[in-house]
Protein backbone atom coordinates (compact mmCIF):
# COMPACT_ATOMS: atom_id res chain seq x y z
CA UNK A 1 0.00 0.00 0.00
CA UNK A 2 1.18 3.27 -0.88
CA UNK A 3 2.43 5.14 2.19
CA UNK A 4 -0.33 7.78 3.01
CA UNK A 5 0.23 11.96 3.30
CA UNK A 6 0.16 13.15 6.81
CA UNK A 7 -3.24 14.98 5.87
CA UNK A 8 -4.58 11.47 4.61
CA UNK A 9 -3.54 9.99 7.67
CA UNK A 10 -5.33 12.63 10.14
CA UNK A 11 -8.15 12.64 7.72
CA UNK A 12 -8.62 8.66 7.95
CA UNK A 13 -8.25 9.28 12.05
CA UNK A 14 -11.06 11.85 12.15
CA UNK A 15 -12.82 9.31 9.97
CA UNK A 16 -11.86 6.47 12.65
CA UNK A 17 -12.73 7.94 15.39
CA UNK A 18 -16.29 8.77 14.00
CA UNK A 19 -17.03 5.15 13.54
CA UNK A 20 -15.57 4.55 16.86
CA UNK A 21 -18.21 6.75 18.47
CA UNK A 22 -20.88 5.42 16.04
CA UNK A 23 -20.34 1.52 16.33
CA UNK A 24 -21.72 1.85 20.02
CA UNK A 25 -19.40 4.61 21.73
CA UNK A 26 -16.53 2.64 21.89
CA UNK A 27 -13.45 3.25 23.97
CA UNK A 28 -10.25 3.45 22.25
CA UNK A 29 -9.17 0.48 24.63
CA UNK A 30 -12.29 -1.09 23.30
CA UNK A 31 -11.46 -1.29 20.24
CA UNK A 32 -7.65 -1.86 20.98
CA UNK A 33 -8.36 -5.21 22.80
CA UNK A 34 -10.34 -6.20 19.56
CA UNK A 35 -7.67 -5.36 17.51
CA UNK A 36 -5.44 -7.32 20.07
CA UNK A 37 -2.51 -4.05 19.98
CA UNK A 38 -2.36 -1.60 22.91
CA UNK A 39 -4.60 1.30 23.25
CA UNK A 40 -1.40 3.94 22.55
CA UNK A 41 -1.12 2.45 19.55
CA UNK A 42 -4.59 2.94 18.27
CA UNK A 43 -4.48 6.15 19.48
CA UNK A 44 -2.11 6.64 17.00
CA UNK A 45 -4.29 5.81 14.08
CA UNK A 46 -6.56 7.99 15.10
CA UNK A 47 -4.45 11.15 15.62
CA UNK A 48 -2.51 10.44 12.04
CA UNK A 49 0.78 9.67 13.87
CA UNK A 50 0.98 6.22 12.65
CA UNK A 51 -0.33 4.28 9.28
CA UNK A 52 -2.66 1.07 10.22
CA UNK A 53 -1.06 -2.16 8.57
CA UNK A 54 -3.51 -3.66 5.62
CA UNK A 55 -4.37 -6.23 8.13
CA UNK A 56 -5.67 -3.71 10.73
CA UNK A 57 -7.08 -1.96 8.22
CA UNK A 58 -9.44 -4.81 7.10
CA UNK A 59 -10.06 -5.50 10.67
CA UNK A 60 -11.46 -2.21 11.03
CA UNK A 61 -13.76 -2.50 8.23
CA UNK A 62 -15.05 -5.58 9.56
CA UNK A 63 -15.27 -3.90 12.90
CA UNK A 64 -16.59 -0.77 11.84
CA UNK A 65 -18.92 -2.81 8.60
CA UNK A 66 -17.77 -0.32 6.17
CA UNK A 67 -15.99 -0.73 2.99
CA UNK A 68 -12.47 -0.23 2.88
CA UNK A 69 -12.99 3.09 0.09
CA UNK A 70 -15.08 4.46 2.76
CA UNK A 71 -11.92 4.28 5.37
CA UNK A 72 -9.42 5.27 3.30
CA UNK A 73 -11.32 8.27 2.31
CA UNK A 74 -12.43 7.40 -1.18
CA UNK A 75 -16.04 7.82 -0.75
CA UNK A 76 -16.29 11.26 1.47
CA UNK A 77 -19.44 11.60 1.98
CA UNK A 78 -20.70 8.07 3.81
CA UNK A 79 -20.00 9.35 6.79
CA UNK A 80 -21.93 13.01 6.81
CA UNK A 81 -24.92 11.63 8.84
CA UNK A 82 -22.67 11.38 11.64
CA UNK A 83 -21.07 14.85 11.62
CA UNK A 84 -22.05 17.16 14.43
CA UNK A 85 -21.72 21.05 15.27
CA UNK A 86 -19.06 19.78 17.54
CA UNK A 87 -17.10 17.29 16.63
CA UNK A 88 -15.05 16.97 20.00
CA UNK A 89 -19.04 15.88 21.60
CA UNK A 90 -19.04 12.72 23.19
CA UNK A 91 -22.67 12.01 23.19
CA UNK A 92 -23.28 11.59 19.40
CA UNK A 93 -26.25 8.93 18.87
CA UNK A 94 -25.20 5.25 18.97
CA UNK A 95 -26.34 4.48 15.19
CA UNK A 96 -25.92 0.85 14.84
CA UNK A 97 -26.19 -0.76 18.16
CA UNK A 98 -29.22 0.78 19.72
CA UNK A 99 -28.82 0.82 24.05
CA UNK A 100 -26.25 -2.39 24.05
CA UNK A 101 -23.66 -2.64 26.58
CA UNK A 102 -19.94 -1.96 25.62
CA UNK A 103 -19.14 -5.48 26.59
CA UNK A 104 -22.21 -6.77 24.44
CA UNK A 105 -20.95 -4.43 21.17
CA UNK A 106 -17.58 -5.98 21.68
CA UNK A 107 -18.88 -9.34 21.99
CA UNK A 108 -20.74 -8.94 18.76
CA UNK A 109 -17.75 -7.31 17.13
CA UNK A 110 -15.07 -10.05 17.64
CA UNK A 111 -17.75 -12.39 16.51
CA UNK A 112 -17.69 -10.41 13.13
CA UNK A 113 -13.37 -11.45 13.05
CA UNK A 114 -13.68 -14.80 13.79
CA UNK A 115 -13.66 -17.29 11.16
CA UNK A 116 -16.92 -18.99 9.86
CA UNK A 117 -16.59 -22.53 11.53
CA UNK A 118 -15.26 -20.72 14.94
CA UNK A 119 -18.04 -18.33 15.07
CA UNK A 120 -20.53 -21.05 14.32
CA UNK A 121 -19.57 -22.87 17.21
CA UNK A 122 -20.31 -19.61 19.76
CA UNK A 123 -23.88 -18.76 17.99
CA UNK A 124 -24.67 -22.62 18.54
CA UNK A 125 -24.00 -22.30 21.76
CA UNK A 126 -25.04 -19.05 22.47
CA UNK A 127 -28.63 -19.64 20.45
CA UNK A 128 -30.12 -22.50 21.59
CA UNK A 129 -33.62 -23.79 21.43
CA UNK A 130 -34.44 -23.56 25.19
CA UNK A 131 -35.67 -26.89 25.59
CA UNK A 132 -35.26 -27.91 28.85
CA UNK A 133 -38.09 -26.17 30.29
Amino acid sequence: MKEMTQEQKIEMGKRLRKLRKLTGNLSQQAVADILGMDRSSFSKYETGAANPSMSVLLKLCAIYDVGIEELLGGKENELTFCEREDENSEDIPDMRFGNLTENEVILILKMRLMDSEKRKKYEKMIIQDDDTE
